[in-house]
Protein backbone atom coordinates (compact mmCIF):
# COMPACT_ATOMS: atom_id res chain seq x y z
CA UNK A 1 0.00 0.00 0.00
CA UNK A 2 1.08 3.56 -0.47
CA UNK A 3 1.50 4.67 3.15
CA UNK A 4 2.78 2.44 5.93
CA UNK A 5 3.53 5.32 8.30
CA UNK A 6 3.78 9.09 8.31
CA UNK A 7 7.14 8.83 10.15
CA UNK A 8 10.62 8.66 8.67
CA UNK A 9 11.69 6.00 11.16
CA UNK A 10 10.59 4.48 14.46
CA UNK A 11 12.63 3.00 17.30
CA UNK A 12 11.60 -0.20 19.07
CA UNK A 13 13.44 -0.62 22.39
CA UNK A 14 11.18 -3.46 23.54
CA UNK A 15 12.67 -6.97 23.67
CA UNK A 16 9.51 -8.39 22.10
CA UNK A 17 10.57 -7.03 18.69
CA UNK A 18 13.61 -8.43 16.91
CA UNK A 19 14.35 -5.10 15.23
CA UNK A 20 15.42 -1.93 17.00
CA UNK A 21 14.52 0.48 14.19
CA UNK A 22 12.18 0.52 11.21
CA UNK A 23 12.46 3.21 8.54
CA UNK A 24 10.27 4.32 5.67
CA UNK A 25 12.34 5.57 2.70
CA UNK A 26 9.22 6.41 0.68
CA UNK A 27 8.53 9.19 3.18
CA UNK A 28 11.75 10.84 1.99
CA UNK A 29 11.09 10.23 -1.70
CA UNK A 30 8.19 8.55 -3.48
CA UNK A 31 10.67 7.55 -6.20
CA UNK A 32 12.04 4.64 -4.17
CA UNK A 33 8.92 2.52 -4.72
CA UNK A 34 6.44 2.05 -7.57
CA UNK A 35 3.29 4.21 -7.44
CA UNK A 36 0.82 3.03 -4.81
CA UNK A 37 3.48 1.05 -2.94
CA UNK A 38 5.89 1.66 -0.05
CA UNK A 39 9.32 0.61 1.06
CA UNK A 40 10.65 -0.02 4.52
CA UNK A 41 13.74 -1.32 6.24
CA UNK A 42 14.16 -3.07 9.58
CA UNK A 43 17.43 -2.93 11.50
CA UNK A 44 18.45 -5.91 13.61
CA UNK A 45 21.64 -5.99 15.67
CA UNK A 46 23.53 -9.12 16.64
CA UNK A 47 26.91 -10.16 17.98
CA UNK A 48 29.41 -11.95 15.75
CA UNK A 49 29.42 -14.81 18.26
CA UNK A 50 25.65 -15.22 17.88
CA UNK A 51 24.95 -15.16 14.14
CA UNK A 52 21.37 -15.11 12.93
CA UNK A 53 19.66 -17.61 10.69
CA UNK A 54 18.68 -15.51 7.65
CA UNK A 55 15.51 -17.45 6.76
CA UNK A 56 14.23 -17.44 10.35
CA UNK A 57 15.19 -13.80 10.73
CA UNK A 58 13.13 -12.70 7.73
CA UNK A 59 10.08 -14.60 9.00
CA UNK A 60 10.49 -13.08 12.47
CA UNK A 61 10.82 -9.56 11.08
CA UNK A 62 7.59 -10.03 9.09
CA UNK A 63 5.80 -11.33 12.20
CA UNK A 64 7.05 -8.42 14.30
CA UNK A 65 6.12 -5.86 11.63
CA UNK A 66 2.56 -7.20 11.83
CA UNK A 67 2.64 -7.28 15.64
CA UNK A 68 3.82 -3.65 15.66
CA UNK A 69 0.90 -2.87 13.30
CA UNK A 70 3.22 -1.56 10.59
CA UNK A 71 2.04 -4.28 8.23
CA UNK A 72 -1.50 -5.60 8.23
CA UNK A 73 -2.56 -9.15 7.48
CA UNK A 74 -3.70 -7.92 4.03
CA UNK A 75 -0.28 -6.48 3.12
CA UNK A 76 1.99 -8.46 0.83
CA UNK A 77 5.73 -8.08 0.49
CA UNK A 78 6.88 -8.21 -3.11
CA UNK A 79 10.64 -7.84 -2.59
CA UNK A 80 12.74 -8.69 0.43
CA UNK A 81 16.47 -8.01 0.34
CA UNK A 82 18.36 -8.98 3.51
CA UNK A 83 21.67 -7.14 3.85
CA UNK A 84 24.25 -7.93 6.48
CA UNK A 85 26.14 -4.69 7.11
CA UNK A 86 29.16 -5.56 9.21
CA UNK A 87 29.84 -2.10 10.61
CA UNK A 88 26.62 -0.11 10.70
CA UNK A 89 27.34 1.89 13.85
CA UNK A 90 30.46 3.13 15.56
CA UNK A 91 31.23 1.29 18.77
CA UNK A 92 33.03 3.38 21.37
CA UNK A 93 35.53 1.86 23.77
CA UNK A 94 37.99 3.15 26.39
CA UNK A 95 40.66 3.82 23.73
CA UNK A 96 38.32 5.74 21.39
CA UNK A 97 39.29 9.33 22.22
CA UNK A 98 43.05 8.80 22.32
CA UNK A 99 43.07 6.58 19.23
CA UNK A 100 40.90 8.79 17.03
CA UNK A 101 42.80 11.94 18.02
CA UNK A 102 46.09 10.26 17.05
CA UNK A 103 44.72 9.02 13.72
CA UNK A 104 43.11 12.35 12.79
CA UNK A 105 46.24 14.30 13.69
CA UNK A 106 48.31 11.98 11.49
CA UNK A 107 45.86 12.33 8.60
CA UNK A 108 45.71 16.13 8.87
CA UNK A 109 49.51 16.31 8.94
CA UNK A 110 49.33 14.59 5.54
CA UNK A 111 46.50 16.83 4.32
CA UNK A 112 43.92 14.06 4.48
CA UNK A 113 40.62 15.22 5.93
CA UNK A 114 38.36 12.44 7.09
CA UNK A 115 34.64 13.18 7.15
CA UNK A 116 31.44 11.36 7.90
CA UNK A 117 30.58 8.47 10.17
CA UNK A 118 33.31 6.14 8.93
CA UNK A 119 35.95 8.74 8.18
CA UNK A 120 35.71 10.34 11.60
CA UNK A 121 34.70 7.08 13.33
CA UNK A 122 31.93 8.93 15.09
CA UNK A 123 28.18 8.40 15.26
CA UNK A 124 26.70 10.99 12.91
CA UNK A 125 23.31 11.45 11.31
CA UNK A 126 23.02 12.29 7.61
CA UNK A 127 22.61 15.97 8.51
CA UNK A 128 25.79 15.89 10.64
CA UNK A 129 27.70 14.32 7.75
CA UNK A 130 26.54 17.02 5.33
CA UNK A 131 27.56 19.77 7.78
CA UNK A 132 30.91 18.04 8.27
CA UNK A 133 31.50 17.98 4.50
CA UNK A 134 30.55 21.66 4.19
CA UNK A 135 32.97 22.62 6.99
CA UNK A 136 35.86 20.74 5.32
CA UNK A 137 34.97 22.30 1.93
CA UNK A 138 34.99 25.77 3.51
CA UNK A 139 38.35 25.03 5.18
CA UNK A 140 39.91 23.74 1.96
CA UNK A 141 38.64 26.74 -0.03
CA UNK A 142 40.03 29.16 2.58
CA UNK A 143 36.61 30.44 3.60
CA UNK A 144 36.85 29.29 7.20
Amino acid sequence: RSSLSDKHWLYFPEDKFIFFRVGFPTNFSSSVAPPGKSSLYAEVAYAKYHPLNQAKLTRRIMQDLRRAKILSSKDTVEVCLPLDIKYGYVIYDHNYKKSTELIHRFLQDHQVYAIGRYGRWKYMSMEDTILDALAIAAFLSGKQ
